[in-house]
């Protein structure tokens, strides 16, 4: 077996981001056809279709919708010629990987505002508008609440 590169470790052909969870991944590949019935000098490439597979983690094997699970270096061989793209997120992930983007972007404007002192009294004009816009950025993330 050869070792594809569109896997998301081409050591572990087979494997899917994130191995240890279960979930739908999705891969995106061609069917090759011909014009003609017994024409192979006219083979062309299918417009792209998308493929979902189900990862079992605890089975540590691949099953389609027909829920039979499938040999890993079979499914590695099947789908060499398909590009991984990525795990299927469901909206209850999507809210988990904003909301920790958003905290890290407010702790960048934290960070940020640290630059400038916080009182007043010692501020420069300039300090105290880039101290404001700041908080103002730092609000506005945190009130964005869990909406995607």
């Amino acid at each position: 077996m050869t070792t594809p590169a569109n896997w998301p470790n081409p050591e572990r052909p087979g494997y899917p981001m994130f191995p240890e969870r279960d979930g739908w991944h999705n891969f995106v590949g061609h069917h090759v056809t011909c014009a003609e019935e017994d024409d192979t000098d006219s083979l062309e490439l299918s417009p792209i279709y998308l493929y979902c597979c189900w990862w079992d983690s605890e089975g540590q094997a691949w099953s389609g919708f027909d829920e039979a699970p499938w040999d890993l270096e079979e499914c590695a061989d099947s789908l060499a010629d398909m590009e991984y793209h990525s795990p299927a997120i469901t909206p209850t992930q999507l809210t988990e990987l904003l909301a920790g983007e958003r905290e890290r972007c407010v702790v960048k404007a934290v960070d940020e505002q640290w630059n400038f002192p916080s009182d007043p009294s010692i501020q420069t004009p300039e300090a105290a508008v880039a101290f404001r816009a700041c908080q103002r950025i730092i609000d506005a993330i945190r009130n964005l609440g869990d909406a995607p």
